[in-house]
């Protein structure tokens, strides 16, 4: 079974598939973790994955090895510093 997963990425960030701007919709196995999600098929380097913050379906992924559990909405969003 797959399940259907729309990311959408802020910031300087991009998508490295065909999209509407920095919107895709993927079709991933169930067993998909975020982890392989942001690596294996959005393309992220994995020296890059550790700095992102990502949202699914409202709630904060705290942990990438998570798999998804089932149809998804989830941001992308890159460290914002400050001072």
């Amino acid at each position: 079974m797959k399940y259907r997963i729309e990311c959408e990425a802020f910031g300087a960030l991009h998508l490295r598939k065909k999209n509407k701007g920095n919107r895709v919709t993927l079709n991933v196995p169930e067993s998909t973790t975020y982890r392989q999600l942001l690596i294996s098929h959005l393309k992220f380097s994995p020296v890059h994955v550790k700095y992102l913050t990502l949202m699914s379906n409202g709630r904060k992924v705290e942990d990438l090895s998570e798999r998804i559990d089932g149809p998804a909405r989830v941001t992308i969003l890159m460290p914002v510093g400050g001072g």
